[in-house]
């Protein structure tokens, strides 16, 4: 899995910065199945406990409520499939 960080503006017209993975399917399977999530903001894995559209877990890592699940990122269009376009 590859964490791709990505600068753009929000509404207000800030900057912000959106983490994006990149992923083959296995790994989103194994993520999926072992019920693990991600965080949006520092692009930690949370292993275990998170479920499938879970929304602002918090995060282990950083502190922050920014843990979804792995299918929850999936539908908001922060993974991408390895090979894909």
């Amino acid at each position: 899995m590859n964490i791709v960080k990505v600068k753009k503006l929000n509404r207000q017209g800030k900057e912000i910065e959106l983490i994006r993975f990149t992923m083959s399917e296995t790994e989103f399977r194994d993520l999926s199945n072992e019920y693990s999530g991600l965080c949006l903001f520092c692009g930690e894995t949370t292993e275990c406990g998170v479920e499938p559209d879970a929304e602002r877990y918090e995060c282990e890592g950083c502190g922050r409520d920014g843990v979804f699940g792995v299918e929850q990122c999936l539908i908001m269009g922060r993974i991408e499939f390895e090979g894909t376009n």
